[in-house]
């Protein structure tokens, strides 16, 4: 085992151990924390007393509020660096999903369908990839490189919305369009050879009988058969091949137009005749008044351009439309394509964002935070019985990935002034602490700030793109991540994390677990529960000992060439992190790999030449931090802690100290 004894000649009452710089790559764990008090004066509480914190390797506490002596806080028997690339036992880090150089704001979702199998996409430039276990394969093309999808799934199905461009996934190996379009044309003229009788109107719908997605109708005009059947001609059916069914509906004689009953559900054709043989009993989908007033049909059309959505209460929630943004229009019940068009929630201001929250459904605009309380059952108007209260009118959220919900802490996000948190009552703004940094925050691009909840650590994150001098669009990475322990949400922590978007995911062995995905299109899992207990091995670490091993020969603009023969394949090194280390100042200066050869690096930036020069380098994960729980060890008095014995394993075998 490594040791290492650090003095601290510091007089306390309580006390807190917390670690940092740790070299990146490595896997040590803490066996063993001793603290050393002072033996003798008038401190001497704990007169030649050792606290040996030996239950160290008991696991990460997942759990906030107060824990026992002894306990590690936010960290799994070592140091997992929470914000690098960290392979991790039961899942494979997908290095490169993508084939091609694109960069852009990318982004991830898993789900799980109705038969338990685990479906995964990512956004890549602009192409989508879904995850086949060892690689992933292109799924589509053309979406915007620098707009980040917002992805949520409602009824076994994935919902993938931005600006320009919307899909729905089912998991196979086609992507479906959003919406789905009504018939071009329904015409109906009398024929012999039936016997129907009165006056009529008929109605055709496309069907997809597999997610139950059914268009809205097109109606055709009136039609007065006197004992003869009517041939219906029919307009072209979809160019999308899942509508592999036509309803045809009609109503009674003499109704009117909206009261139109299924009659008959054929395949995909441009003719039909009706007969009169079969009288309807399904209705078409209507949403009417008490007194049976119709108000409007069930549409499969979007009733706005949507770039953002929740899943709620069953439901579909969307916004963020072109035509009328500051509404939400809401999902019929376990349908996320069908929509009453005139059943929409109204905003006081443009929708940036959207959250559910339990019961509530929260909007955020540029100025408000805005919930909507309600069953969500149709009242004897046709509308939903809906509470709005305006909670806030100080603040909103930048974009729709800016605000998240944390478990048993409430909502957290993002606007220009700060970070806020809202668990009833008055938002509170917890950013105090590092608001000198929010004048920085690049304003041009602010919709790219992301925010997340580590699950695992119980940590609230938020990505930030700063401000260069030119404030121009950037579609590389995000700069800094901000970060707090959802039990203390006022303390934060400021790293650099080379993702374009974080958060939770799916995987087959062990639940819920934690990662990014970069610029380049390369998915990382950062953490996760791992239920065999075993420790996780970093793959592709390396370094420099100031001249013996692997060594770096030059380093030319983005090009770092190194010595010896490594055994690198082309690309496998594709966004790992480079950590150059200057050891006359302790300055560390992280690179992501973009490409490499068998003996060099091509890196995003252009590190210091004089680098080069022995000064040490790593090629692993980013350098985190520990952290020890609080302790006032059972005495009020003030104690003088002379020094702090630690002891370590290094888990792969070498020893780096």
């Amino acid at each position: 085992a490594l040791g290492c004894r650090h003095p601290s000649d510091l007089a306390f009452r309580r006390i807190r151990h917390y670690l940092e710089g740790w070299r990146p790559g490595r896997p040590h764990q803490l066996r063993e924390l001793v603290d050393v008090f002072d033996t003798v004066g008038p401190y001497s509480s704990k007169r030649a007393n050792q606290a040996p914190m030996v239950a160290l390797a008991g696991g990460m506490v997942r759990r906030g509020g107060r824990l026992p002596f002894g306990t590690p806080h936010l960290v799994r028997d070592h140091d997992p660096t929470p914000e690098g690339p960290r392979r991790r036992r039961g899942f494979r880090v997908r290095r490169d999903v993508s084939s091609e150089l694109a960069t852009g704001e990318n982004a991830f979702a898993f789900w799980r369908s109705y038969d338990d199998q685990l479906h995964g996409v990512y956004k890549v430039g602009t192409k989508l990839f879904y995850e086949t276990g060892d690689t992933a394969t292109q799924l589509d093309t053309l979406w915007n490189a620098i707009q980040k999808p917002v992805m949520f799934t409602v009824d076994n199905r994935l919902i993938i919305l931005t600006g320009d461009r919307r899909k729905v996934w089912n998991g196979g190996t086609t992507i479906h369009s959003f919406g789905v379009a009504a018939p071009p044309s329904c015409t109906a003229s009398a024929t012999g050879g039936g016997t129907l009788t009165g006056a009529y109107y008929w109605a055709v719908t496309e069907y997809d009988p597999t997610t139950g997605d059914e268009s809205a109708p097109t109606i055709s005009g009136i039609v007065n058969p006197a004992g003869q059947a009517v041939q219906l001609t029919l307009g072209a059916v979809s160019s999308e091949t899942r509508f592999s069914q036509r309803r045809i509906y009609r109503t009674t004689n003499g109704g009117s137009a909206p009261d139109l009953f299924l009659i008959d559900t054929i395949a995909t054709a441009t003719t039909y005749t009706d007969t009169g043989e079969v009288d309807g009993t399904q209705r078409v989908g209507v949403v009417e008044t008490a007194d049976g007033t119709v108000l409007g049909y069930i549409t499969g059309t979007e009733p706005d351009t949507f770039s953002m959505g929740v899943a709620h209460m069953e439901r579909a929630f969307y916004a963020g439309g072109e035509t009328n943004g500051d509404r939400i229009y809401p999902s019929e019940a376990g349908e996320p394509l069908r929509w009453y068009s005139g059943g929409y929630l109204t905003c006081e201001g443009i929708v940036r964002a959207l959250l559910s929250l339990g019961h509530r459904l929260v909007a955020f605009t540029d100025n408000t935070v805005e919930i909507f309380e309600s069953d969500w059952v149709r009242d004897d108007t046709g509308t939903y019985s809906v509470v709005h209260t305006v909670v806030s009118r100080r603040c909103g959220a930048l974009g729709p990935h800016a605000v998240v919900n944390v478990e048993g802490a409430g909502a957290f996000w993002m606007d220009r002034r700060g970070i806020w948190r809202w668990t009833g009552g008055e938002p509170e703004r917890i950013s105090d602490d590092i608001e000198d940094l929010f004048p920085y925050v690049n304003h041009g691009i602010s919709r790219r700030v992301v925010a997340s909840y580590n699950h695992i650590r119980r940590q609230v994150g938020f990505s930030v793109p700063m401000a260069d001098t030119s404030f121009q669009e950037d579609n590389t990475r995000l700069e800094t991540w901000l970060f707090c322990h959802a039990s203390r949400p006022t303390q934060w922590f400021t790293k650099r994390l080379e993702a374009s978007f974080h958060g939770a995911f799916d995987d087959d062995l062990n639940g819920l677990q934690y990662g990014c995905i970069d610029h380049l299109g390369v998915f990382k899992q950062l953490e996760s529960y791992e239920g065999d207990g075993a420790q996780g091995n970093e793959s592709f670490t390396t370094e420099d000992a100031g001249g013996a091993g692997v060594g770096i020969s030059s380093i030319a603009g983005s090009t770092v060439t190194v010595t010896g023969s490594p055994g690198w394949t082309a690309n496998a090194l594709r966004g790992i992190v480079v950590c150059l280390r200057d050891r006359s100042t302790g300055q560390r200066y992280h690179h992501l790999v973009a490409s490499n050869t068998t003996t060099a690096l091509t890196v995003v930036g252009a590190p210091n030449a004089a680098l080069a020069a022995g000064d040490g380098w790593y090629l692993g994960a980013i350098d985190a931090r520990w952290e020890s729980v609080e302790h006032g060890l059972d005495s009020p008095n003030d104690k003088i802690l002379r020094q702090v014995q630690y002891e370590f394993a290094d888990l792969d075998g070498g020893l780096y100290l």
